[in-house]
C-alpha cells in the first residue's frame, strides 16, 4: 500500500518537473544587444541589464545560438535587441559564456517581446 503511494508520488513529481520544464516564466534570462554575429554558431551581445550573477549593463558575453530545446533560434542581425533563456549559469570567462541556451526572444522596433 505504502509503496503504490509512492509510486503515484514520484510519478506525479516527474511530471510537474517536466512539464515545468518548458515553461519560459521558470527560466532564467538576460536582455542584451546583438554587436557580432560570428561564424562558429555564437553571437556576440552586450548585457542591457544586470544578470543574476551580477554581471552588469555593458558586460559582453557570447551565446550559443544552438538552442537545448525544442525552440528555433530567430534569424537575428547586428542591433537587435534580445531576450535569452538559459539555464541560470554561466562561464566565467573574458567574454562571459552561457553554455546551456534554451530559447532566444526578439524586441521589435517598439520594444515589446515577439515570442515565438
Amino acid at each position: 500500500m505504502i509503496n503504490k503511494k509512492i509510486v503515484i508520488c514520484f510519478l506525479l513529481f516527474c511530471t510537474f518537473t517536466l512539464v515545468g520544464c518548458d515553461n519560459k516564466n521558470d527560466w532564467d534570462y538576460f536582455d542584451a544587444t546583438v554587436i557580432e554575429l560570428t561564424d562558429d554558431k555564437n553571437i556576440l551581445v552586450e548585457l542591457l541589464d544586470a544578470n543574476r550573477e551580477g554581471q552588469g549593463e555593458g558586460a559582453q558575453a557570447y551565446v550559443p545560438t544552438t538552442l537545448e530545446s525544442d525552440y528555433t533560434c530567430p534569424d537575428m542581425k547586428v542591433g537587435n535587441q534580445i531576450r535569452v533563456y538559459y539555464n541560470g549559469e554561466m562561464l566565467e570567462t573574458a567574454p562571459l559564456r552561457f553554455e546551456f541556451i534554451y530559447d532566444i526572444d526578439i524586441f521589435d522596433e517598439d520594444g515589446k517581446l515577439v515570442i515565438e
